[in-house]
């Protein structure tokens, strides 16, 4: 096999293991409302898991003397960084427009009972929905 087949191979089975890899760590759900480090953490997992993947197809498939592995352990790294990168910035510049009131939606709860305040209860602590209650009206 030369180094052209074992290019498409590897380009392949990135492209279904980074979205099978990523979905299963959970790194396409919302994160308003969770920690910085815990946000690092579920990346590092996820690229961690596509690497040690990617590994033991490289094995199993008896292509890993193809790959260099310091090219592999630096495309970990980079992979990694540029995820940070990439995402803080995104989530910073959402932050940014939701303390300008954007990227929210203001909400007025209709009734001002016990069901009407268990919801806001319920709403204020799912922050990651982005919803602000306004008022109460009954």
């Amino acid at each position: 096999m030369n180094l052209a087949e074992c290019n498409t191979i590897f380009k392949t089975k990135f492209i279904y293991q980074s979205c099978i890899g990523f979905a299963f760590c959970k790194i396409y759900v919302s994160v308003r409302g969770m920690s910085f480090v815990r946000f690092v953490f579920q990346l590092g997992q996820a690229v961690l898991g596509l690497g040690l993947l990617l590994a033991t197809i490289a094995f199993a498939t008896k292509t890993g003397d193809v790959y260099s592995r310091i090219w592999f352990f630096s495309w970990l790294i980079v992979a990694f960084l540029l995820l940070i990168t990439v995402r803080s910035s995104v989530l910073s510049i959402l932050r940014l427009m939701r303390r300008h009131g954007f990227n929210e939606r203001r909400v007025v709860i209709l009734g001002a009972g016990t069901l009407g305040i268990q919801f806001a209860q319920t709403v204020q602590q799912a922050l990651w929905t982005g919803y602000r209650i306004v008022s109460f009206w009954d």
